[in-house]
């Protein structure tokens, strides 16, 4: 699994967030790099995807320099407002654990 997760981190690296959006439920999902249109079986559009895509189901955070900003158990009021603050940033790291204290 660590080959797996250094591979994506070396793909992410660099690439701006192209869009952040919420799936079914509290799933959020993260597109980088160039958007390409998409179509559905059906022929009508579907959402744009980026070069690389990252879906985490449950449970995922945001922060900043200093807290949490929004997490998938925090009030969806909060997130559409952060997940417009990602778009336009650049990955520089992609970790699997926080660097905040946790229990």
């Amino acid at each position: 699994m660590n080959d797996w997760i250094e591979h994506f981190r070396v793909a992410a690296y660099g690439l701006a967030v192209s869009n952040v959006w919420r799936g079914h439920g509290s799933a959020l999902f993260v597109e980088l790099g160039r958007l390409t249109p998409t179509t559905r079986r059906d022929g009508t559009s579907a959402r744009a995807e980026g070069e690389v895509g990252l879906m985490v189901e449950w449970s995922w955070r945001i922060e900043d320099a200093r807290s949490i900003v929004c997490g998938s158990w925090s009030g969806e009021g909060l997130w559409k407002p952060t997940f417009a603050r990602l778009v336009g940033q650049r990955v520089d790291t992609i970790s699997t654990f926080g660097r905040l204290p946790e229990v």
